[in-house]
């Protein structure tokens, strides 16, 4: 463990099993690619900056309504049988519409 960790943590990994989907296995194996020859490879410095920048383009879906249900409208409005987005509102099947403005035409 790194002298400057206050935190104690142990590192344990599980080889995922032979039958797993090869499309998943190809995505992970891409992961860990980049997370051990790209990532690492960064100086900490600007790792840092990335993930302060990424942490303040996140916020903004908690700290403004409107970006979140642009964005992120309910599952209802996904579910094949509830409803659909259509035109900017979403259709629910109990006859219900939720507007969201960043989604209309």
């Amino acid at each position: 463990m790194p002298p400057y960790s206050a935190i104690e943590y142990e590192c344990q990994t599980e080889n995922a099993p032979n039958t797993a989907d090869p499309m998943k296995r190809e995505i992970l194996d891409a992961v860990k690619r980049w997370y051990q020859y790209d990532w690492l490879a960064i100086e900490n410095k600007l790792r840092t900056s990335i993930v302060e920048g990424i942490s303040v383009f996140l916020s903004l879906f908690d700290d403004n309504p409107l970006v979140k249900r642009t964005f992120c409208p309910p599952k209802e409005c996904y579910h094949p049988k509830l409803g659909a987005v259509v035109s900017g509102e979403c259709r629910v099947a109990r006859g219900q519409g939720k507007s969201f403005p960043g989604l209309s035409s």
